[in-house]
């Protein structure tokens, strides 16, 4: 399992960052990659890294048909010797 924090900011224009961060995981939602909206980024999680490379690439273009300048940033997390999901992570954040 491939467990991914993604960031899309818009930079230097008065789009709406709703606006901007809604229009990104509807292109997420749309494919199909588990994932949740937190306050200062998007968890998502898949087995395959083309996966989660494809649903980031369409958020990307996304929110950049909004906003004229977008920084996106991706953190990959990726686990070979055991299995790791968001859900194995949050426990470790509750202890």
């Amino acid at each position: 399992m491939i467990v991914a924090e993604l960031r899309i900011v818009p930079v230097g224009d008065s789009s709406s960052m709703g606006e901007v961060i809604a229009e990104a995981t509807a292109a997420i939602r749309a494919h199909g990659v588990k994932h949740k909206v937190g306050p200062l980024g998007t968890t998502l999680e898949a087995e395959r890294l083309d996966d989660i490379l494809d649903a980031v690439k369409a958020a990307h273009s996304a929110a950049i048909g909004i906003a004229p300048r977008v920084l996106t940033e991706l953190t990959l997390d990726q686990r070979t010797d055991k299995e790791e999901t968001a859900r194995t992570l949050t426990k470790v954040r509750k202890a």
